[in-house]
């Protein structure tokens, strides 16, 4: 089993596309991914970007997309049902 430090979300849990709106050029905006927790009823993520003051400049809002990978590890544990990607 691997721990939150060892996991690389954007490797093996999920996808992060990041929409660009603002007034920034694509390449200025780096982030790594982390997990925080992982738990039944949850998930905690952190978004840490290189330079925060670069996202959502201007006067519209950038958006992170995030598409499942592998919705096998994504359950309920009341119904037991995969969530949909």
């Amino acid at each position: 089993m691997l721990t939150y430090e060892e996991v690389d979300v954007t490797r093996d849990i999920l996808e992060f596309k990041f929409k660009l709106n603002s007034d920034e050029e694509v390449g200025n905006i780096n982030y790594d991914v982390l997990l925080l927790n992982w738990t039944s009823t949850g998930m905690s993520l952190m978004l840490n970007f290189s330079n925060p003051l670069v996202v959502s400049k201007g006067i519209n809002l950038d958006e992170a997309l995030i598409v499942v990978k592998n919705k096998d590890l994504f359950s309920s544990t009341i119904s037991g049902k995969m969530v949909a990607s």
